[in-house]
This record gives C-alpha cells, structure tokens and sequence, in this order.
C-alpha cells in the first residue's frame, strides 16, 4: 500500500526496472513517473506524446532482456487519453510490460468509471478491481453481525 500516486509509481518502475531493463516513457508523463525512471537503473527512452510508432522503434531496437513502457492513462496537463489498445498490443508483442497510470482516469473514464484500460480493453480483467472487491467483501463478511447467540 502506498500512501500516494507519487509514491506508487515511484515503486512501481523501480521494482520493476533495473540495468537489464529498457523503461520507455512517454514525453509528456507526470513529474512522478519522470523521476520513477530518473531512479530505475535503467536506460530510459523518452519517446513524443503518444507516439505508439516510436514507442515501437525504442522497443525493436532494445539491447535489453526486458522492457516496459510507462504512461500516464489521461494525461494530467493536456487532460488527452494514451492509445493504451495500441500500446498493449505493442507491448505483447514484443514481450515487454504496461505499466498505465490510471489516477486522472478512475472513476472517471471507462465503463462505471474503472479507468482507461477498461475503456480501452487493454486488459481482460482488471485484478485490482476485482482484488479491491474480494478484499471489500471480506471485509463485509466479517462485519456483518454474527446470527449466533452471544457467550
């Protein structure tokens, strides 16, 4: 748990990232995600704001074992939605990850406000979603009264 968007992207690409790793990020991206890879490890490639051709280029021409793209899911200067359906197929493509920051898109874009990967079915399922409800309903489980009988 982190105690901030700042702090979670932070960790975030730097769990992720390391010497063997390329981080690709978009021109545009938060202050937050722009320091994650000042301190990742790895070498970065700023690529021009969603510009899925050069993200495709930086990726093809990797010297790394490993590779993830980094965006934000709407950008918070200009308010403009990243191609996440685009990048997600580039990614699996070219076995590298998507890591979308979702803080301006939730609860605001996506069916019943799940973020900008749900509108743009970047992912089957959205396990954070679906890990928030079981925990939630866990939750509520353990608070609902008890129908036995007091001791």
């Amino acid at each position: 748990m982190f105690s901030s968007g700042f702090l979670a992207n932070l960790g975030a690409v730097t769990a992720l990232s390391g010497p063997d790793v390329l981080v690709v990020s978009d021109r545009t991206n938060h202050a937050s995600i722009v320091d994650a890879c000042r301190l990742s490890r790895s070498r970065v490639e700023i690529v021009p704001h969603r510009d899925v051709a050069a993200v495709a280029e930086a990726l093809a021409g990797r010297d790394e074992d490993h590779a993830i793209v980094v965006t934000d899911a709407v950008f918070s200067v200009d308010g403009d939605l990243a191609p996440l359906a685009e990048l997600h197929a580039l990614v699996r493509s070219h076995g590298a990850l998507l890591v979308v920051d979702e803080a301006h898109a939730l609860g605001v874009v996506g069916p019943g406000g799940r973020g900008a990967a749900a509108a743009a079915r970047a992912s089957r399922a959205n396990p954070t979603s679906s890990a928030r409800s079981r925990c939630r309903n866990r939750w509520l489980r353990r608070a609902e009264p008890s129908s036995a009988p007091p001791r």
